[in-house]
């Protein structure tokens, strides 16, 4: 099965606050109160924007 080209990707995050942070991320809009959306240019992109969300989150909790 062949990836696209483009991902979009979405994420609802639990803790209140951390999508106000996730949408901090250049390409990252927020969709709702706890939701973020990034359509992302490549598989890697997608990643990588995954990976700095899961970071904000992190340090959200940590706080």
């Amino acid at each position: 099965m062949a990836i696209p080209g483009e991902l979009a990707i979405e994420a609802e995050l639990r803790p209140n606050g951390a999508a106000e942070l996730a949408a901090l991320v250049p390409g990252t809009e927020r969709t709702g109160a706890r939701t973020v959306r990034c359509q992302a240019a490549s598989p890697r992109a997608a990643l990588d924007v995954l990976i700095v969300w899961s970071a904000l989150t992190s340090h959200y909790l940590s706080r």
